[in-house]
């Protein structure tokens, strides 16, 4: 806090001359034939409280020199450029991520292991991972088929409850392993991710979000196993999704005059 008339600060100095002024100053006195009436009527509230008014008076002076000074304190929000990766977590959840492993301190399935991890990798672990809170974080799972559980968003504490709501296939039918078809929608998810952007920052009435840019586009895979489903083949969607980036990079790259 600060002043814009600090000077104006010393006129508090009045009232409190002026009650040491009322204290010093000679009282009025009475004569009566004996001590025994006053004290016999005792105190009341009247006489106990009477200092109040000359007290309110002058502390009401008091802030009025304050106000005079007038007090000023000031906030704004600073509007920065944010740039930020776009992440696009691949879960697997078919039925070989149930298996057990060790951590040395308990047994968790794969699975378990796995959503930790992404949970760790998203909000931080108060060691060594940060979290990812200026990027955004999508996540999709997998067994045969592939969906998306959270579009691309900086909410990653919403991505990262999210993450705990999906279990692993339990039908035979949806059960397997698309890995291909897998990378195939996260690359399509990602090529998509300034459109995305774009829509996010119409529902939402944070202005930090306009300035917000994607420099770089990551597809993360958590799987236990090799791929026995779906129609595209792992490699072929990891170049193609290599060659979409590339493809990106190069129209965003200035043009040499």
């Amino acid at each position: 806090m600060r002043f814009a008339h600090p000077w104006l600060l010393l006129l508090v100095l009045v009232p409190i001359a002026l009650a040491l002024w009322r204290s010093r100053r000679k009282r009025a006195t009475a004569r009566i034939s004996s001590a025994q009436f006053p004290l016999a009527a005792g105190a009341t509230w009247r006489t106990r409280l009477q200092f109040l008014p000359g007290a309110v008076r002058l502390l009401a002076l008091a802030l009025l020199a304050v106000a005079l000074a007038r007090p000023q304190a000031g906030f704004g929000v600073v509007r920065t450029s944010a740039e930020g990766v776009a992440i696009m977590m691949v879960l697997d959840r078919s039925s070989s991520m149930n298996g057990a492993i060790g951590d040395g301190s308990r047994t968790l399935t794969r699975f378990e292991a796995a959503q930790n991890a992404f949970r760790s990798f998203v909000l931080g672990d108060g060691k060594a991972l940060g979290g990812r809170e200026h990027d955004l974080v999508g996540l999709m799972a997998f067994a045969r088929y592939p969906e998306t559980i959270a579009p691309l968003s900086r909410a990653t504490d919403a991505v990262a409850e999210l993450a705990r709501t999906v279990e692993t296939a339990e039908l035979r039918a949806e059960d397997g392993t698309a890995i291909g078809d897998a990378i195939a929608l996260a690359s399509a998810r990602l090529h998509n991710a300034e459109q995305d952007l774009i829509e996010q920052r119409e529902g939402t009435e944070d202005e930090l979000a306009d300035d917000f840019s994607i420099k770089s586009k990551v597809i993360i895979l958590l799987t236990d196993g090799e791929n026995n489903a779906g129609e595209a083949d792992p490699l072929v969607a990891a170049k193609l999704a290599r060659a979409s980036a590339e493809g990106e990079r190069l129209r965003k790259a200035p043009h040499d005059e």
